[in-house]
């Protein structure tokens, strides 16, 4: 019997969203494939994965409910065919652990250590340590992706996608005081990250260069919501 290996693309950078999906004749298949979808920048090489890893990874394919996941209406036909395989493949895959992945998910983590160690690495670097800097490093990591991390690679990883969406999150998410000094911030947490998780070369220099734009957006007094901005997005054509 041929060897079947099935991928998911998650994009974890707010809720865990899977992007795309699908069953190959080899490992090798699969990475070429993600990487053609995800372009030239993809420099990812397979790897083992940790059994909690796995499992907080496949969660959200084994939670059910009508309104788990919603749908955009945008997505590609072939994205809705896998959309509707992934959850019987990820129970497959999962087997007995299913339990044990949906409590993995469920978890969060103290950011307290996190933060006294970025806030420790940045007195280190400069002069002047901002009185408000312990509540922006907080904004910053609320919106910087799901509580419960599948591993310290993650919670690291800072690709110029996932800086966007934190900054998108707290331009939407707080008062002006309050999200400016998270922006502010922000390059100087993803320099922080970087040195973590080491990154270097074309990579590094891609994601200070988003977080230098992001901080460069800061939130005026005048600043309102999507939602806010079309409060009756069906009213009547007079």
């Amino acid at each position: 019997m041929p060897d079947h290996w099935y991928a998911w693309d998650i994009d974890s950078c707010w809720i865990h969203t899977v992007a795309g999906a699908g069953v190959f004749g080899s490992a090798e298949d699969a990475l070429a494939e993600w990487q053609h979808a995800v372009g030239p920048a993809a420099g990812t090489a397979l790897s083992p994965s940790a059994p909690e890893t796995t499992a907080r990874l496949l969660a959200r394919c084994l939670e059910t409910g009508p309104l788990l996941d919603m749908l955009q209406g945008s997505e590609p036909r072939e994205l809705i065919r896998e959309y509707y395989r992934l959850r019987r493949r990820a129970r497959g895959l999962a087997g007995a652990t299913a339990a044990s992945a949906a409590a993995a998910s469920s978890g969060g983590e103290d950011p307290g250590p996190e933060r006294e160690a970025f806030l420790s690495w940045y007195a280190a670097r400069h002069d002047d340590v901002p009185q408000d800097a312990a509540d922006a490093v907080d904004t910053i990591l609320h919106e910087w992706g799901p509580r419960a991390q599948p591993g310290e690679r993650s919670r690291y990883a800072c690709s110029p996608h996932r800086i966007e969406m934190t900054a998108h999150l707290i331009r939407e998410g707080y008062f002006p005081d309050y999200a400016n000094a998270a922006l502010r911030l922000l390059p100087e947490w993803t320099q922080w990250c970087i040195g973590q998780s080491g990154l270097n070369g074309d990579f590094a220099a891609r994601s200070r260069a988003a977080a230098l734009t992001e901080a460069a957006a800061l939130v005026d007094e005048t600043h309102e919501s999507a939602a806010e901005q079309d409060e009756a997005p069906f009213r009547r054509q007079e």
